[in-house]
């Protein structure tokens, strides 16, 4: 259901389908001119369209921010609240089995043919040698270099092969 439109783009909010848990799948539909200028716009300048439409948001978010409500109080009380010091409690690893491919921002080739190989988690993708990869259907060296480059962004690299 559009949340809002005009000429160019109507844009919807869903949070159903396979997105990281207290994430928010937003989908824009531009006109076909609109979209044409888009992907090429993309292509010459080497950028993933996904990347491009999150920094948009984030952009736009930026310019038009809004006080947000305060957190629902803990019913703790004051007394029994820790305070994290991030220098002696490091973050911890993320665990690859609960990243969704989905968080790797890949092109529509690369996801469906990973979704196809029943590849839904950088845990199983991490199963995968990088020559392993180009035996999928459809995968080809510039869509395996795409998910090699998006796992490298998260910290993880493909196992040798």
């Amino acid at each position: 259901m559009p949340c809002c439109s005009n000429k160019l783009v109507d844009m919807s909010i869903s949070k159903r389908g396979n997105v990281a848990k207290g994430e928010m799948s937003i989908r824009v539909y531009l006109s076909p001119e609109s979209k044409d200028r888009f992907k090429t716009a993309c292509f010459l300048k080497g950028l993933n369209m996904s990347d491009v439409s999150a920094a948009l948001i984030e952009e736009w978010l930026a310019k038009n921010s809004v006080d947000m409500p305060a957190p629902p109080r803990s019913p703790k009380s004051p007394t029994e609240t820790r305070l994290v010091n991030p220098m002696t409690n490091p973050p911890t690893e993320p665990n690859p089995a609960e990243i969704p491919i989905e968080r790797l921002h890949l092109s529509v080739q690369a996801y469906d043919c990973l979704k196809r190989a029943q590849i839904n988690s950088v845990a199983d993708l991490l199963d995968y040698a990088q020559e392993d990869l180009l035996d999928i259907k459809h995968l080809g060296q510039v869509t395996v270099n795409e998910i090699v480059a998006s796992l490298q962004k998260l910290g993880f690299s493909l196992p040798s092969g």
